[in-house]
């Protein structure tokens, strides 16, 4: 009783916080009325007098749930949210450039912090893989056990480069799922690489530990690959040779005809492979010539770093009218269409953000003025944002959050 009474003294309540909680001080004043009766020899209540109390309290309880319930996320866990992002984005730069030190300080720091689930499971392999660079083994190995029972049965980069061959197919894009196919034969050879180094690694170990020598890799290399294999002077390295000639002198067309001519000669192997992955960089080399041949003064690689930099700036706007002004010349480039989306849900979640500040002001402050006020600012927000990015992938959420503010100003008879 104390507690309400206190509550309703503060001024910035709003009507319908101090009607529930006036309602509530009502009844727990019956209740204590019904206690002192009780104890005092007065008649006690009667079993409908009880009733309509319960049914009272349990009444007053139930709008107070739904009243929680039905208000915003507080204000700071859209920050904290984005700061546990950025920290996972800086986890995998350190790893990406090689500081396993850097991620392993900066995953114990997080999980310190916010406990364990906020590793996600890829930078919890990168905590591991790290662990493990750093000899840390015991750690790495109880850490592996663990996420692998998480991550082995989730879908992995080859189920996604499968779906997607077949898919660019069905899109009537046979070039992309060709290309598609061959990163998939690229991931295929790359694990069974990987297997051979952990046989070679196991049967080492096993004759160490018998008293014999360590094993040899076969062929005298470890990835034993076709590459590494072929004789320098062989018909395969002669033909490499002419198409990084003609690549040098950007004879792309002739580079692309001399490897499809010997393509059309073999059957599918290690050396039909290779010959598919050499396309595949004829037309890379193709792209980022004409890429730069269109941007003099700055290449593409150095637009698309510019670009990516003014994202983790927060400066999302620059980042979209750079990438515009790129992509009105490149309309095809798949990566610098991925940055100014990147960009746009920057945007998009920071005026989301906003306009949420604005809604819970609106509905805390009992000045009917301020409270349309802050509802018109947070739908015009909101609204801008429909009218601009039609068709970011976040959009269904702006147009919900337009619907709760819509149904607020209905509420308090404002109109947009």
């Amino acid at each position: 009783i104390d507690f309400f009474g206190r509550l309703l003294s503060e001024k910035d309540l709003s009507p319908d916080d101090r009607r529930l909680a006036a309602e509530l001080r009502d009844i727990y004043q019956s209740l204590e009325t019904a206690a002192g009766t009780a104890t005092q020899g007065a008649r006690p209540l009667s079993d409908a007098e009880y009733r309509r109390l319960v049914h009272s309290l349990f009444s007053g309880l139930g709008r107070l749930d739904e009243r929680y319930f039905s208000t915003a996320n507080p204000p700071g866990t859209a920050e904290l949210l984005h700061e546990l992002a950025k920290e996972r984005d800086r986890i995998m730069a350190d790893y990406l450039a090689g500081d396993f030190k850097g991620v392993i300080r900066r995953c114990a720091r997080l999980k310190e912090q916010y406990g364990p689930d906020a590793l996600s499971p890829g930078v919890a392999l990168a905590f591991t893989l790290a662990l493990g660079n750093q000899g840390m083994v015991k750690e790495a190995a109880e850490l592996a056990r663990e996420i692998s029972k998480k991550i082995g049965t989730a879908p992995d980069i080859i189920s996604l480069r499968a779906g997607l061959a077949e898919w660019e197919q069905k899109l009537g894009h046979p070039e992309a799922a060709r290309r598609v196919r061959n990163r998939l034969v690229d991931d295929l050879d790359e694990r069974e690489q990987v297997l051979k180094r952990v046989d070679q690694k196991l049967a080492g170990r096993q004759e160490r530990v018998a008293g014999g020598p360590p094993a040899a890799p076969a062929g005298g290399k470890e990835t034993g690959g076709v590459e590494e294999s072929r004789a320098p002077d062989s018909p395969l390295s002669r033909l490499m040779g002419r198409v990084d000639s003609l690549v040098e002198r950007h004879a792309f067309d002739e580079a692309r005809l001399l490897l499809i001519k010997h393509r059309l000669t073999l059957q599918e192997g290690p050396e039909a492979r290779e010959i598919d992955r050499a396309l595949e960089r004829v037309e890379k080399a193709e792209s980022q010539f004409e890429s730069e041949k269109t941007s003099p003064g700055c290449s593409r690689i150095e637009t698309l770093d510019a670009v990516s930099h003014l994202i983790e700036q927060e400066a999302f706007e620059q980042a979209v009218a750079r990438a515009d002004a790129y992509l009105n010349d490149r309309p095809a480039d798949a990566d610098m269409a991925a940055l100014r989306d990147r960009a746009i849900r920057g945007i998009i979640n920071r005026d989301r953000n906003r306009a949420a500040r604005l809604f819970l002001a609106a509905r805390k402050t009992p000045d009917p003025l301020k409270k349309a006020e802050y509802l018109k600012a947070s739908f015009a927000l909101l609204n801008s944002l429909l009218e601009k990015y039609p068709s970011s992938t976040l959009i269904n959420k702006v147009k919900s959050n337009i619907k709760s503010v819509r149904e607020e100003m209905a509420r308090a008879g404002i109109t947009p």
